[in-house]
């Protein structure tokens, strides 16, 4: 699938596999920065995750688009896949770990 064809179609059905994130992501950043006056810290929080999460989704799109051109080997581009992965994990858990901060902030004791 990748490596054959348009890079520009390859990136777009990455995208097109995505959507139903991404439109869940654009829609909470939306509701997020809205109840910014009432809950400011906690809303900076889960902004901040979501843009982490969606740019690491359009990100992993670009990248695994141009992925086939930077190995010219089987084991070099496995390679890639590997270390990429790898980063991509972690900007998803760094989004996801804002998003949970999110969550318990600007909460006081019971």
């Amino acid at each position: 699938m990748y490596g054959s064809g348009s890079p520009l179609l390859a990136f777009f059905s990455s995208v097109a596999r995505q959507l139903p994130v991404l439109v869940v992501i654009v829609v909470g950043l939306v509701v997020v920065l809205g109840r910014k006056s009432s809950h400011p810290k906690a809303s900076n929080l889960a902004a901040a995750g979501l843009a982490v999460s969606l740019l690491s989704g359009l990100a992993g799109a670009f990248f695994y688009t141009l992925a086939p051109r930077l190995a010219e080997s089987p084991g070099g581009i496995a390679a890639v896949y590997a270390i990429a992965g790898v980063g991509f994990s972690i900007l998803d858990a760094c989004g996801l770990g804002l998003l949970v901060a999110g969550v318990v902030a600007d909460r006081g004791p019971r």
